[in-house]
């Protein structure tokens, strides 16, 4: 039995509500892999807490993860959280330097990173000052850094979890409490520290939910970074609040990998950048009209390029697995011109707007909503207040004023 209840809008209610309602359902995996069952998931979130708890890691301490998605990357998130300590996640692709300046600044007791990302912590070896966990179980290299592969590590949890006859007791974790601290390039030097709760998180990824129709236990394949916020409470926790299966792709999406992962897996949502589509809409549309004189003639009025994209769109539809439901799009603005497409070939795609700051979503879609025209971000979420503030006369361009339960502590 675990013991420190949680109430209210805790990932850890979170967490539990899922795991004890869905608990034989696939939970998380690598795509084209087997994935956990949410009872799976959810013994090694519990076991992995206690022996971090055991390790020292105490509420409000800071735990960093530093590594590509893996279901491994989600359980230490989740396992730091349940003890009311503080993760933080580091974008695996920022320079070195700033990598430094993080752990140096948040004091990390414990580090999660990866063989491909472990390089940019040699120097800071001496300063850690706790355990350096592989979330892939690499072995390190005799005399530079010691490091514990994952699964031991865990495997040696879940054993003393099992073999205790005494109930766990976890720190009681508030939803006004700091789960995250994450860094966004700021506009001049390091990037800066931002924190978000429980409850800036959960309750944007509550919010985010009513944008779509969401399909219990249905596939959501991941292929943008878990330590950005868009992908973490979109694309992790809201999947797991109705008890579907995250598949992570665990490679570059290019247009191919995407293809072959889409055949395998039939996603029910991908939530993606306007690169991703821009590549596919320049390489694989483009090239079908303009090889063929005649659909470009038929292109150049509206009734036939309608109807050429209408037909291009289910074949877009068929590389992505023919199960798509939604394509969630943000981080950037998409282009309109691939935009008009999407909405003629009846694609089913989301834009929204947000930033770190409101953990993330600010603004999207409804899905299907016909009002929302193109180039437009979308209505703001629900318990979301905008305001845009000083517009200027001709352009309607101002400061965005953000107010809400998803914006951020400080």
């Amino acid at each position: 039995m675990v013991l420190g209840a949680e109430v209210g809008l805790t990932l850890n209610y979170v967490i539990d509500s899922s795991c004890s309602k869905f608990k034989n359902r696939h939970a998380i995996g690598m795509a084209m892999e087997e994935p956990l069952t949410y009872k799976v998931f959810y013994e090694r979130i519990v076991a992995l807490a206690a022996r971090l708890r055991d390790e020292g890691v105490e509420k409000g301490d800071h735990v960093a993860i530093l590594g590509e998605n893996s279901p491994n990357w989600g359980i230490a998130y989740l396992a730091i959280v349940r003890l009311g300590a503080i993760a933080v996640p580091i974008l695996p692709d920022l320079p070195e330097s700033d990598v430094h300046h993080i752990l140096k600044e948040m004091q990390v007791k414990i580090l999660f990173t990866t063989q491909k990302l472990i390089e940019k912590v040699y120097e800071l070896s001496r300063e850690l000052k706790g355990p350096v966990i592989t979330l892939d179980d690499y072995e390190g290299t005799s005399g530079v850094i010691s490091v514990t592969p994952f699964t031991r590590y865990l495997n040696e949890a879940v054993i003393a979890l099992r073999s205790s006859s005494e109930d766990l007791v976890f720190p009681v974790v508030e939803e006004d409490d700091i789960a995250s601290i994450l860094y966004t390039s700021g506009t001049s030097g390091f990037s800066k520290a931002v924190m978000l709760s429980h409850k800036n998180l959960t309750s944007n990824a509550y919010a985010a939910s009513s944008l779509m129709e969401v399909e219990s236990g249905a596939t959501w394949l991941s292929i943008l970074p878990m330590s950005h916020t868009y992908e973490f409470t979109c694309g992790f926790i809201l999947p797991l609040l109705y008890g579907c299966r995250i598949a992570y792709a665990g490679k570059t999406p290019t247009p191919a990998i995407l293809q072959k992962l889409c055949s395998h897996e039939h996603p029910y949502v991908i939530f993606a950048v306007p690169l991703v589509l821009e590549k596919i809409y320049k390489k694989r549309v483009l090239p079908q009209i303009e090889k063929s004189r005649l659909l470009s003639l038929i292109c150049k009025t509206n009734i036939g390029r309608k109807f050429i994209y209408r037909r291009i769109g289910k074949k877009l539809l068929k590389f992505f697995g023919g199960n798509l439901a939604l394509m969630g799009i943000g981080g950037a603005a998409l282009n309109p011109e691939v935009e008009r497409f999407l909405s003629e070939a009846g694609f089913p795609y989301l834009i929204g707007y947000g930033m770190t700051e409101s953990s993330p979503l600010v603004a999207g879609g409804p899905s299907g909503d016909k009002t929302i025209a193109i180039g437009s971000t979308g209505k703001p979420l629900s318990g979301v207040d905008v305001k845009i503030v000083e517009p200027d006369s001709e352009t309607g361009i101002g400061e965005i004023y953000v107010c809400g339960a998803n914006v951020m502590k400080g």
